[in-house]
């Protein structure tokens, strides 16, 4: 059950923001016996007369992009696919050195093609992974923009 005193609800188009506990990565979260539950999650259930076991395996979604945010009309089923659709249309992503895979900034990309020169001791593919402590094989789809596409 969502304590409502953690909600600071204000129109009901608008975001209704969890104030209580939050998970590192974001999400409101509820206390329940051994358990730790996501806020948007139970308000979803409690909206639509559905309990946890019912939306076992399926993703509660945000309309609003809004991980703090339990106002069930938000608030929508979905498979992870579905998930992953809406942040790819959305522009979520998580690309550049927001992805935390990343090596580099989106400043060395930038340095990296700048500067490189086809067939240098100096400055090419060899050189510059020795530079920056990357391999010569990422240097390359960097040049040849596989990689790093939104810069």
């Amino acid at each position: 059950m969502l304590n409502q005193t953690k909600i600071v609800k204000a129109a009901s188009h608008e975001c209704w923001e969890w104030v209580g506990f939050k998970s590192r990565d974001g999400y409101g979260v509820v206390h329940e016996k051994t358990k730790l539950i996501k806020a948007h999650r139970l308000a979803y259930c409690e909206a639509n007369n559905k309990t946890l076991a019912d939306i076992f395996d399926v993703v509660v979604r945000h309309t609003c992009d809004n991980r703090l945010c339990v106002n069930p009309a938000h608030l929508l089923l979905g498979t992870s696919a579905d998930n992953t659709q809406d942040r790819h249309v959305r522009n979520r992503d998580a690309r550049g050195s927001v992805n935390g895979n990343s090596k580099l900034t989106e400043e060395q990309v930038l340095a990296i093609r700048k500067n490189y020169a086809p067939w240098s001791r100096t400055r090419g593919h060899i050189a510059l992974a020795k530079a920056y402590g990357v391999s010569s094989s990422l240097i390359s789809q960097i040049i040849k923009r596989d990689i790093w596409t939104h810069i």
